[in-house]
């Protein structure tokens, strides 16, 4: 459910998802008795909104962890704790990379580091090339609360409730430039809790589970930065996700293997490509 507490907030969320609609994607808008339908403990602020019954929640811990275990089946091996400081750069080609003092060579080089993506140091070249992440730290915290609380993820701006099985729901999150800092702050959470409390005045009661932080890979135009550096063959890219890491992460894998694979670039590739920024690089 997507909601609107005031008329300028239901005005923005209309032109939001009007290319959805356009677009003939199931959602359709709601009245406030209809959202207190789907959700009783609804607040009675709430103007209007939006049902969007194909969208879906998945917990991202435990997709990380399934694709880490199928991957080993797979066969891919993973070195924990290897710290990579030195993409490998020969002949102006992208050869390998330096972990831990070791050198690792390879035909390709997949830079999907998030927000550290722009960090490395790259051996006889220019580290202008790399285009420029930076973090945003987004807080977030886990309350226990009745059941029958909530049964449906709650949007209203930037902030989302989403309730999970296990009885949690999951308040996220703020935004914010502080660097690597990825400590959870007393404003942060209050600002989080403010909002849960409007949405829904009895999360007042929950019992607090735990608190963290996560560090959101931004790129300069907020877009995502994919495939292969036209000045350093060997070397794609896959991060810039922002805000969508999860949600884009399955059409980032499908495209980025078929680059690897066939060395050619799908078209849907190329408004994303690292090269936009070769321009900004050279000037600065």
């Amino acid at each position: 459910l997507q909601l609107a507490f005031n008329q300028t907030a239901a005005q923005e969320l209309d032109k939001k998802l009007s290319w959805q609609i356009s677009a003939g994607l199931n959602l359709r808008k709601l009245t406030l008795n209809e959202i207190k339908e789907f959700v009783p403990s609804i607040s009675s602020e709430v103007t209007s909104g939006y049902y969007l019954p194909d969208e879906h929640q998945i917990d991202n811990r435990k997709l990380a962890e399934s694709i880490v275990k199928h991957a080993q089946i797979a066969g891919v091996e993973f070195h924990l704790g290897s710290q990579v400081s030195e993409i490998i750069v020969e002949q102006n080609k992208a050869i390998g990379i330096i972990a831990n003092g070791e050198r690792y060579l390879a035909n390709k080089i997949i830079n999907a580091a998030g927000s550290w993506a722009s960090l490395f140091s790259l051996s006889n070249f220019p580290k202008q090339i790399l285009p420029e992440i930076k973090p945003v730290r987004g807080q977030m915290l886990a309350v226990k609360a009745n059941p029958k609380t909530l049964s449906y993820t709650l949007h209203s701006g930037h902030i989302y409730l989403v309730p999970r099985f296990d009885g949690r729901v999951i308040i996220g999150s703020t935004t914010e430039h502080v660097g690597y800092d990825k400590n959870v702050t007393i404003n942060g959470l209050e600002s989080l809790s403010k909002e849960a409390k409007k949405i829904i005045p009895e999360l007042a009661n929950a019992s607090l589970v735990s608190t963290w932080a996560g560090l959101r890979p931004a790129s300069i135009d907020l877009l995502p930065v994919l495939g292969e550096h036209n000045q350093l063959p060997g070397l794609i890219f896959a991060t810039g996700h922002y805000r969508n890491g999860i949600l884009l992460a399955p059409v980032t894998i499908n495209l980025l293997s078929k680059l690897v694979i066939t060395g050619k670039t799908d078209e849907l590739l190329l408004p994303f490509s690292p090269n936009r920024f070769v321009s900004t690089a050279k000037a600065s």
